[in-house]
């Protein structure tokens, strides 16, 4: 670069190593944040699904139960 081209380098185009470092480290939360999101999400739609399959099978065996009481009598 020339002295020039130094010259029109202005101080909000610089970045500290620090200010570098700080927006690194925010943007790895950011993302890790996201993935903990999306994964609690993901346990809350199995949860859901594996409730409403233990319901399923208690229907079903409570039906099942009725008609065997009613096929021995």
């Amino acid at each position: 670069m020339t002295d020039a081209a130094d010259a029109t380098v202005t101080a909000a185009e610089q970045v500290s190593l620090r200010e570098f470092l700080e927006r690194l480290i925010h943007e790895n939360d950011r993302r890790y944040d996201e993935r903990f999101e999306a994964q609690e999400k993901a346990i809350r739609v199995a949860l859901a699904a594996h409730n409403r399959s233990i319901w399923i099978v208690g229907t079903v065996l409570a039906a099942l139960q009725l008609v065997i009481r009613i096929i021995g009598k």
